[in-house]
C-alpha cells in the first residue's frame, strides 16, 4: 500500500504540467525512495521465506557484495564502453546479457530476479540508457506487458474469494489513500511547504500503476498472500491509481496560502483576503 509508480506519476506530471513545479519534483524523489525501500523490503521478506532463511548472514553479505559490483564495477565499466561501441544493436545485446546474468546470479544468492532487473536497469549510464529504452520499449509494451496482465487477470478470481476481497479492497483502498495523504502531505506541511502544494503531493503520491501490480504478483508466486488478497489488493491498485488525478485536481483548485485574491469592483481595484 505504500507504492507509487514512478511511470504513472510522470505520465500525469507531463499531462498536467506539474514536472517543473515544487510538489511534482518532490513526488518524483519521494516515489524513487519509497520505491527503492520497497524492493529492498520485499527481497528481505523472499529471502527470510526461501532457501536462505536458514542463513541470514550469508545473504546480507553476499547480497551487499552483489550490489557493490553492481555499482562499484559494473556501472564504470558500461559508463567506458557503451559509448564506444559501434551500433546500437551492440548495446542493446550487451544490456540485454547483463540483465540475465544480474538476474541469475541473484537468484543464486537468494534474492528476487526482479530487484537484480532493477540494478541492471540503473547501471548503464543515463544517456545509454535512454537510447537503449527507446529500442526496447516497443517489444516490452507492445508484446511482453499484455501478456502480463493477462496472467494478472487470470489470477483474478472474484468469484471464489467470496466476501473477502471486497473487505480487503474497501479497508486497503482507504489506508493506502488516506495514509498516502498523512504520510505525504502532513510532514511536508510540517516542513514549511504550503497547504496547496502540500495536498497536491499527497495526490500524486497516490499512483500505484504497474508498479503496484508486479509486487503482487511476486507476493503470489511466493504465497505470500492469498487469491482474495491478491484479488482485493489488485481492485485497491487501480481504484488508487484511478483517483490520483481528480485529488490532484481538487488540490490545485485551492487557493494559495498567503496570497491575496485581486477584484475589480465599480470603485477600483480591492484585495480580499
Amino acid at each position: 500500500m505504500a507504492v507509487t509508480a514512478l511511470p504513472v506519476l510522470g505520465a500525469i506530471l507531463r499531462e498536467m504540467q506539474l514536472s517543473d513545479t515544487t510538489a511534482g519534483r518532490l513526488a518524483v524523489a519521494c516515489a524513487a525512495v519509497s520505491d527503492a525501500a520497497i524492493w529492498i523490503v520485499l527481497s528481505c521478506i523472499l529471502a527470510s521465506t526461501g532457501h536462505a532463511a536458514q542463513n541470514p548472514l550469508r545473504l546480507v553479505l553476499i547480497g551487499s557484495a552483489y550490489v557493490a559490483v553492481m555499482f562499484l564495477i559494473v556501472r564504470p565499466l558500461l559508463a567506458a564502453w557503451l559509448p564506444h561501441m559501434r551500433g546500437a544493436d551492440a548495446r542493446l545485446a550487451t544490456v540485454v546479457v547483463l540483465i540475465s546474468a544480474s538476474a541469475y546470479a541473484s537468484e543464486l544468492i537468494g534474492l528476487h530476479y526482479i530487484l537484480s532487473g532493477f540494478l541492471a536497469g540503473v547501471a548503464p549510464p543515463r544517456g545509454a540508457a535512454a537510447d537503449i529504452g527507446r529500442q526496447l520499449e516497443p517489444t516490452t509494451v507492445v508484446v511482453l506487458m499484455p501478456f502480463f496482465f493477462l496472467m494478472t487477470g487470470l489470477r483474478t478470481d472474484l468469484s471464489t474469494a467470496g466476501a473477502d476481497a471486497p473487505v480487503v479492497f474497501a479497508v486497503a483502498t482507504e489506508v493506502a489513500v488516506a495514509g498516502k495523504m498523512a504520510g505525504t502531505a502532513l510532514p511536508a506541511h510540517m516542513a514549511g511547504l504550503g497547504r496547496r502544494e502540500a495536498r497536491t503531493l499527497g495526490a500524486l503520491a497516490q499512483t500505484k500503476g504497474l508498479m503496484e501490480v508486479v509486487v503482487l504478483a511476486i507476493l503470489l508466486e511466493n504465497r505470500l498472500i492469498g487469491a482474495a488478497a491478491f484479488s482485493g489488493l489488485l481492485l485497491m491498485a487501480l481504484a488508487a491509481t484511478v483517483v490520483a488525478k481528480p485529488l490532484t485536481l481538487a488540490a490545485l483548485r485551492l487557493r494559495a496560502e498567503g496570497l491575496p485574491r485581486v477584484t475589480r469592483t465599480a470603485s477600483g481595484i480591492a484585495l480580499r483576503l
